[in-house]
């Protein structure tokens, strides 16, 4: 199998259509000659200059050197977690930790450390292979969505984020261009690259800041790959009311992103769900209708400390996601939200999306999140924090927008008008930070 730096110098400097080929290459050869001859050594990436993130990286796979992938916004928490559970013994760019000594186990060759936040919030790094990597890009390559072409990208998304390395890497391994193209200059520049032929990634709450700024220009993308996190209605309808070709996916960094997609024929015909498995890809629902994952892109597990993995594939071969799903009438994956977030109020189960989704269909809310509190005499109540559509909407109106749809027991008895909801780096609701807000300012009166 060929090496990262092995394929760069096959497709040359042209590769990078954003510009700075010449400089890509000769970072990313510098450095692997740099290594060369030298014992391996856990390296921590954390630049924030994408092209020289991206030759380091480049360098490292292909020299076969333990790769963590850092985030320059880390605050000491994290920074924290990486020197004691992961003790990096190089760091190429700037972070505010010491190296380790010694040299790298050798069960860690080829190791690829990607930060996922986990079903509990707590930093962990799955633990990828360039083999693997490859195998996720070489199966969206064999699907009708692309039928065996070259997959030119345009990257907005962070290189250590699994969704903004796997743009890279798709265009990598079948040849497409790739244009790196910085979040802020994809809001604010007066000039876009037309790049019609690539596929765009992106995660909702980009597109929610893109629709009223980019509308024409994402209305001429050949693809618009959308996960990261659920996306909602509102948002959902805007993007079909313009036609744009969403293809909503599914995945994790454990699989080395997206491993289900929805065609955008499909999601312009107002289908649900994430689409249907990838090729080479088994999706199967368990009794309790969590999603299994079997798949050549799965992570090894998760990286533990020097030369230790947790592994993830259980017995069968297969990665319990902790995600809730069922299949729709054409056998397309729709989403019921994490298992984790499970709300006990009374004994009933509630789960929040479904809560959410019948609060954004009332057309009051712009956004909203439910959580479930700690309550002394029910052990959890369910609580909703939103952003009205407009200011004078009040609790008793949410209330009775909701009364048809959902059952007493799964109403909200505690609500908290937000200007914003907090969210994480790629979008998603941050549930915990939502139950902070409770517990930090006085909620709206029990309904």
């Amino acid at each position: 199998m060929a090496t990262p730096l092995e394929l760069l110098t096959c497709w040359g400097p042209d590769w990078l259509a954003s510009g700075q080929g010449d400089r890509l290459g000769q970072l990313a050869e510098q450095r692997w000659l740099s290594l060369q001859g030298r014992p391996a050594q856990r390296v921590l990436i954390v630049h924030t200059d994408a092209i020289a993130y991206l030759a380091d990286w480049i360098a490292a796979v292909s020299a076969g050197w333990p790769v963590i992938l850092g985030n320059p916004h880390w605050r000491r928490q994290e920074w924290e977690a990486i020197a004691t559970q992961l003790q990096p013994q190089q760091i190429w760019g700037e972070a505010p930790i010491a190296t380790s000594v010694g040299i790298a186990d050798p069960l860690e060759t080829g190791w690829i450390g990607i930060a996922t936040g986990g079903s509990s919030g707590g930093l962990r790094f799955a633990v990828q292979t360039w083999e693997r990597l490859t195998a996720a890009a070489l199966a969206f390559q064999r699907s009708p969505l692309i039928d065996g072409q070259a997959i030119a990208g345009i990257c907005s998304l962070p290189l250590h984020h699994v969704s903004g390395l796997m743009v890279a890497v798709r265009s990598l391994v079948t040849g497409g261009p790739l244009w790196l193209l910085p979040w802020s200059e994809l809001q604010s520049a007066e000039c876009l690259p037309t790049c019609s032929e690539a596929v765009l990634s992106l995660v909702p709450t980009q597109l929610q800041r893109l629709l009223p700024l980019r509308s024409q220009w994402l209305q001429q993308r050949l693809l618009i790959l959308l996960g990261g996190a659920p996306a909602w209605p509102t948002l959902l309808q805007q993007a079909q009311n313009l036609q744009l070709p969403i293809a909503p996916c599914y995945g994790a960094t454990e699989t080395a992103a997206f491993i289900s997609v929805l065609f955008p024929q499909q999601f312009l015909a107002v289908s649900r769900g994430v689409g249907k498995p990838l090729p080479g890809v088994m999706i199967q629902l368990n009794a309790d209708r969590t999603v299994a994952i079997q798949s050549p892109s799965l992570a090894l597990g998760y990286w533990q400390g020097p030369g230790q993995v947790e592994p993830i594939i259980d017995a069968q071969g297969f990665w319990q996601s902790g995600d809730r799903g069922e299949w729709s009438a054409d056998h397309s994956l729709i989403l019921l939200g994490r298992q984790g977030d499970r709300i006990l109020s009374g004994g009933e189960k509630i789960w929040p999306l479904e809560v959410e989704t019948v609060l954004y269909n009332s057309g009051l809310v712009r956004e909203v999140c439910v959580v479930g509190l700690a309550d002394p005499d029910w052990g959890e109540v369910v609580a909703a924090a939103y952003v009205p559509q407009q200011q004078a909407v009040t609790p008793e109106q949410l209330k009775a927008a909701i009364a048809p749809e959902l059952a007493p027991y799964k109403h909200p008895k505690q609500w908290l008008n937000c200007s914003a909801l907090p969210r994480t780096s790629q979008g998603k609701l941050d549930r915990t930070a939502v139950r902070q807000l409770f517990a930090a300012r006085p909620p709206l009166p029990a309904l």
